[in-house]
């Protein structure tokens, strides 16, 4: 795995992801999630209803997360410093607080809770625009270069 990113789509929960320092993307999971990262960004996309239960802390990183329009959720959002931002309207609503702020509202689901010590936190709608992540993969090499055979070697 390269360092600096954590790329899954297509995941059966529950999963379990700790990691010291790399962003993590992860689109169409289900069950539940647990994601904690000490420096790096997370970007989550369930992609599927009924949205996972999850629970996800960075402490260095921003935190978004694209819900379907019309998932049902229990959601906790808080940054300790770091700015808060919501496409949801009703029933989430965002609150200042200091250095920080919170996202919180519930529509009768799965509990998600996310939360930051110094980054952004954004819940936003899915679109049609929004693709599974892909890993990036190695390309194959296009040529092959034969291999010379043995020689034999007389003293």
């Amino acid at each position: 795995m390269a360092l600096g990113d954590f790329t899954a789509t297509n995941l059966v929960g529950p999963v379990r992801l700790t990691t010291r320092s790399r962003d993590v993307h992860i689109s169409d999971f289900t069950n539940s999630l647990e994601v904690s990262v000490e420096r790096g960004d997370i970007e989550l996309r369930p992609g599927k209803l009924p949205v996972a239960k999850m629970d996800v802390h960075a402490h260095f990183g921003d935190v978004e997360v694209s819900l379907p329009a019309t998932a049902k959720f229990d959601l906790t959002g808080i940054t300790a410093r770091g700015d808060t931002y919501s496409d949801f309207g009703a029933p989430l609503h965002t609150e200042r607080n200091g250095n920080g702020g919170s996202i919180r509202g519930s529509s009768g689901g799965p509990v998600i809770n996310l939360q930051t010590e110094r980054g952004k936190m954004t819940v936003r709608k899915a679109t049609s625009d929004d693709k599974p992540f892909a890993p990036e993969v190695e390309a194959m090499p296009t040529t092959v270069t034969p291999v010379k055979p043995l020689q034999k070697v007389e003293q």
